[in-house]
């Protein structure tokens, strides 16, 4: 693929990103889709690898020349509409070993 401008990234991936929720909402919304429990590998606005891990999501990819920077991987059956809060437990480690001290 030729050099393409931060601007045009950005709106690649936001296409992107909108064809990959389009694609979780239909598998959330058809238990019997295709779909259900895959990994997709979403590029130039469509669908282009259907794994089963996301290992195997990130080789074909690979394979195929993908740019990880240009493309998007999902899980099918999550919902990226609602936020979600996440954590590591490095992070948990030490505000409990911060409360240990404090006490």
């Amino acid at each position: 693929m030729s050099e393409i401008s931060e601007t045009q990234l950005d709106q690649m991936q936001q296409q992107n990103w909108e064809v990959a929720r389009e694609a979780s909402r239909q598998t959330r919304a058809d238990p019997d889709s295709p779909y259900a429990g895959k990994y997709l590998g979403i590029a130039e606005r469509q669908i282009v690898v259907v794994a089963d891990s996301w290992d195997e999501l990130h080789d074909r990819l690979d394979e195929l020349g993908y740019n990880r920077n240009q493309s998007v991987g999902i899980e099918a059956s999550a919902d990226y509409e609602r936020p979600v809060m996440l954590w590591s437990p490095q992070l948990l480690t030490a505000k409990i070993g911060e409360a240990s001290v404090n006490s």
